[in-house]
């Protein structure tokens, strides 16, 4: 959290300073798409329409609105990687069960993105100086499945989300997904990397 609030524009500084505190370089290609998609897909999920997959329950809209989450979670990680501002080989790091990009910092727009276990929920909820409060244009939805949390500390905002695992699962069986724009059918072994948790964690202060 210190070193993601105050990111600076030097790479090898953050580098050194996470390596130290027993980071290490993760080398998969997809790991930062997928902490990515997990990301979006957490944010969309907890703050669609307030009743939409309630009304539409049991329907065949929600087999398509099942399935446009994942489809647009991963466009939106392809497209968040293939921007043509952001260089190549953005830095992934992983300790133990969590997973860690940084991005932007050569742009000066850095920020972080974390996957992880539960605790990472529990520890962020606990601290004293965090403060929810969801923007206006995204409210927050009252769903099972992802229980999120929208604020800031006094260095940085944060988007902070706990997925269940058994939720989701029950609810992507129920119905038969549609996989919009795509020719791609719907494989549930997309939940086997399922994080207990996903956070977002941007500096307040021009970097």
């Amino acid at each position: 959290m210190r070193v993601c609030s105050s990111l600076g524009s030097d790479q090898q500084s953050i580098d050194t300073n996470l390596t130290g505190l027993g980071w290490e370089p993760e080398d998969t290609p997809k790991t930062i798409g997928d902490i990515l998609f997990w990301m979006f897909f957490a944010r969309d999920f907890a703050t669609l329409d307030d009743q939409a997959l309630k009304l539409r329950a049991n329907t065949e809209d929600l087999g398509a609105q099942l399935g446009s989450l994942i489809v647009n979670s991963s466009f939106m990680a392809a497209s968040t990687l293939g921007n043509s501002a952001l260089p190549p080989d953005q830095p992934a790091y992983s300790k133990g069960d969590y997973r860690l990009a940084v991005l932007g910092v050569s742009l000066d727009k850095g920020y972080c993105v974390m996957t992880g276990p539960a605790n990472i929920s529990e520890t962020m909820s606990a601290l004293e100086d965090f403060s929810e409060q969801w923007p206006e244009n995204h409210p927050k939805s009252d769903r099972d499945g992802v229980t999120a949390l929208s604020g800031a500390t006094p260095n940085a905002r944060v988007f902070l989300a706990s997925l269940d695992e058994a939720t989701l699962r029950a609810l992507y069986s129920s119905t038969t997904i549609q996989l919009p724009y795509t020719k791609r059918k719907f494989d549930p072994r997309v939940f086997d990397d399922l994080p207990k948790a996903v956070i977002h964690i941007s500096p307040l202060q021009p970097q």
